[in-house]
């Protein structure tokens, strides 16, 4: 059974395309059958299996593709060759468009999730364990001042990695 459905009477147009809403057809994960969700422009891109889902008004479009458990909330949009897996979260304004927009880590420190990822205003990071969102200067800011353990020196890594990989718009 499909986990979900598109709603073509419920869409947005723009650049040629149009995006249709999401509506969720069983439970799974935190989802409840019936849950409206964000806009895709195509089932392709996002998986019927797994947990991904798209909340808000998030868009997902192009060739983009959404597996596992990722979560895509807000006004965020993903797009172009762009592919997300694994616990990867994006919120806010995301604007990912291939690959190197997002860089994805489990398991860091004490077991966090941690997502980079480019946004109109430049690299935003959400952190489950921290509870945080917010600019990757912010968390940087916040790792120096506040966190004086060995955890320390992993998550600055993790923010250089970041800055390399994360394409600059």
């Amino acid at each position: 059974m499909k986990k979900y459905e598109l709603l073509k009477n419920d869409f947005i147009a723009f650049g040629g395309r149009k995006l249709y809403r999401i509506k969720a057809l069983k439970s799974f994960s935190i989802i409840a059958k019936g849950t409206i969700g964000g806009y895709v422009q195509s089932e392709k891109n996002l998986s019927q299996t797994g947990n991904s889902w798209i909340f808000d008004n998030a868009q997902v479009y192009g060739n983009a593709n959404l597996y596992n458990n990722t979560k895509v909330y807000g006004n965020a949009k993903v797009y172009g060759n762009a592919s997300t897996y694994c616990n990867t979260m994006l919120c806010g304004d995301a604007d990912i468009g291939s690959n190197t927009d997002v860089v994805n880590i489990s398991g860091i420190g004490d077991s966090d999730i941690i997502t980079f990822f480019n946004t109109k205003n430049g690299i935003f990071v959400k952190s489950i364990d921290f509870c945080f969102y917010d600019s990757i200067r912010v968390f940087e800011e916040k790792l120096k001042t506040t966190l004086k353990d060995n955890n320390t020196q992993i998550y600055l890594k993790a923010i250089e990695l970041a800055n390399l990989q994360i394409s600059k718009k």
